[in-house]
């Protein structure tokens, strides 16, 4: 009878470790969604500032092509990655600046992330060999 009563002691010790521990857990998975959404928009930002490049280093490219481009991607591809991006241009010499910043969604509500990629590439242009 002794052991009976012994045992009855511990009655509740596991699901006290699972209340404790389980918190933790959950915050463990959200960090880690977190940090793979904002990878993701890292990438999807810099992709999109590769495509705004792309076309805006053709020769006799439009101006504002790579915005347009750089932005059409942002907006449709990584719609669900880079939320309200935008696009800005640079040019210094012989190469063109394509910079796109956004958003990253959130899961945590009231904390919020930003990323901002850029991509430079030369311009095209045509020469005699």
């Amino acid at each position: 009878m002794a052991r009976y009563r012994d045992r009855g002691a511990d009655h509740g010790a596991l699901s006290l470790s699972l209340v404790i521990i389980f918190p933790v857990i959950l915050v463990g998975l959200m960090v880690i969604t977190q940090a793979a959404l904002l990878y993701l928009a890292q990438q999807a930002a810099l992709t999109a500032a590769r495509h705004g490049t792309d076309a805006a280093r053709v020769l006799h490219a439009q101006p504002g092509a790579g915005t347009t481009a750089a932005l059409a991607f942002a907006t449709t591809v990584a719609s669900g990655y880079l939320q309200h991006p935008s696009a800005t241009t640079g040019a210094a010499g012989p190469t063109i600046q394509i910079t796109v910043t956004g958003g990253v969604p959130s899961i945590v509500p009231g904390l919020a992330f930003h990323v901002s990629e850029t991509a430079r590439a030369p311009v095209e242009r045509f020469t005699i060999p």
